[in-house]
């Protein structure tokens, strides 16, 4: 793991009685980005339940993003309903990255009408779509053999400007 086991040997001085540095938003979230980033999407799941149960998170839209992505890498699509339910509950906007991971997760999945339905919603709610968003769409939709709806999405994107880079 690297990097990532000096950053437990960091949480525990954190936690420990003669230090006692408050685990907040920030801190939660950047381990449990960083848990993601390495291949770990259980330890993330773990650390999150954690910080969570013991009131040193409050969870946001970043930290939901990362959650989010652990639970599509781990297959938990049941967990992933469970967390937009509580998102949603909890009057946390999805963000274009958000969407994006979801979408992502979707089209791993097989799931090419719920990863439609998520492009369909973020349009309806005028979430700008950026060009990591169509290259998902693009990618996962000819991947599916659909074509003509990437090529679609292709067009769309140029339409909104975004082949420039």
């Amino acid at each position: 793991m690297g990097k990532m086991d000096r950053v437990i040997d960091l949480l525990e001085l954190m936690s420990d009685d003669k230090f006692k540095y408050p685990f907040d938003n920030y801190v939660c979230s950047s381990v449990i980005s960083g848990f993601v980033r390495i291949g770990e999407p259980e330890l993330a799941v773990g650390f999150y339940e954690t910080a969570v149960k013991s009131g040193s998170l409050t969870p946001n839209t970043v930290t939901c993003t990362s959650v989010l992505t652990a639970y599509c890498k781990l297959r938990n699509m049941d967990k992933v309903s469970d967390l937009v339910s509580w998102m949603e509950n909890n009057e946390l906007a999805f963000d274009v990255v958000f969407y994006s991971n979801w979408v992502y997760g979707c089209l791993r999945e097989g799931l090419i009408y719920d990863a439609f339905r998520k492009y369909r919603e973020m349009v309806d709610k005028k979430v700008e779509l950026d060009i990591i968003s169509y290259t998902i769409l693009i990618d996962g939709f000819s991947k599916d053999g659909n074509v003509e709806r990437a090529v679609g999405f292709l067009y769309k994107m140029r339409k909104d400007g975004l082949d420039q880079i």
